[in-house]
């Protein structure tokens, strides 16, 4: 955490990274000036393709394919990314977004500086939150699967007995 800034080490074709860790982005970005720092070479998206910041500015973006992006010591190969937009700060090259975060089951463990990609495999019955110990009390809650089209961790919630669409960002 840099601040209240979830920042994750990486490294792009044997770089040493730091990017942005956002659950809310339908996609990983890296700026145009960090993709030309690192050498990735990038192609035009689709006619058409734009992307909508949160101030409403819309850009249209390049995209670049990273040959090897390794996340805690495990290399994923072809990994795209958006290129456009600028810098984000906090000495990082970009956003790494669900296309990379949905890969795998996360824990953001945000309080301990911590975000682990898991692969839960044969334990459906099994409770996983390992951190309560055997006296904390702890809920869970079961989320729909997400999907290219859908990759945000979403699920039906309740207030006042109303139900509600919530997405976990």
């Amino acid at each position: 955490m840099m601040n209240l800034r979830p920042l994750m080490t990486a490294k792009i074709n044997a770089n040493d990274v730091h990017f942005l860790l956002d659950s809310g982005a339908f996609y990983s970005v890296i700026s145009q000036a960090s993709a030309a720092e690192l050498k990735l070479p990038t192609y035009p998206a689709p006619l058409g393709f734009y992307i909508t910041g949160i101030g409403g500015g819309r850009a249209s973006p390049s995209i670049a394919s990273v040959k090897v992006l390794t996340l805690a010591g495990t290399p994923l190969h072809d990994v795209k990314f958006l290129v456009g937009g600028s810098d984000i700060g906090a000495g990082t090259v970009g956003v790494l977004g669900q296309n990379v975060l949905h890969i795998a089951d996360v824990e953001y463990d945000l309080a301990q500086g911590v975000v682990r990609l898991m692969k839960a495999q044969d334990c459906s019955k099994t409770v996983l939150a390992y951190w309560v110990g055997t006296s904390l009390p702890y809920s869970a809650i079961d989320v729909e699967s997400t999907t290219p089209k859908k990759p945000f961790t979403a699920r039906s919630a309740y207030i006042n007995g109303h139900e509600i669409r919530v997405m976990f960002d």
